[in-house]
């Protein structure tokens, strides 16, 4: 993330020369990567909840980050601010959804604390 933070510029240049192609690529580098840490951590609760065996909640926020927040958010940024809004619609629909995916993990941590966890014992391993 840093280095697409500090790098842009040269980074965007190593596909397109154009000026103006590069200040837009730059500029949408920089705004994606304030996406990162929130879609890591959405892919760490996505996971959490696929481990578990849940199948409708990792759906969801899947769904939710790409496709049914990010591209309507891309039209509306399209449409209120032009073209470099259009990169807000990734940091935006990350973040949102990570709030969401708080909302579904909290309950379900909670559910596993009321849970009597199994208790396997080093002698139990071995004499089984």
């Amino acid at each position: 993330m840093l280095v697409l933070l500090i790098f842009a510029v040269p980074i965007a240049q190593c596909f397109i020369r154009e000026t103006e192609t590069v200040q837009y690529a730059q500029s949408f580098l920089r705004i994606i990567c304030l996406a990162c840490p929130t879609t890591a951590i959405n892919f760490l609760i996505i996971t959490v909840f696929q481990t578990s065996g849940a199948k409708v909640r990792p759906l969801i926020l899947s769904l939710l980050r790409k496709g049914s927040l990010d591209i309507p958010l891309m039209l509306m940024f399209r449409r209120l601010g032009g073209i470099t809004a259009i990169s807000w619609a990734t940091p935006v629909a990350d973040f949102t959804t990570l709030v969401i995916a708080v909302i579904l993990l909290i309950p379900f941590l909670q559910s596993l604390e009321r849970k009597e966890p199994a208790r396997t014992t080093a002698v139990q391993i071995f004499t089984s």
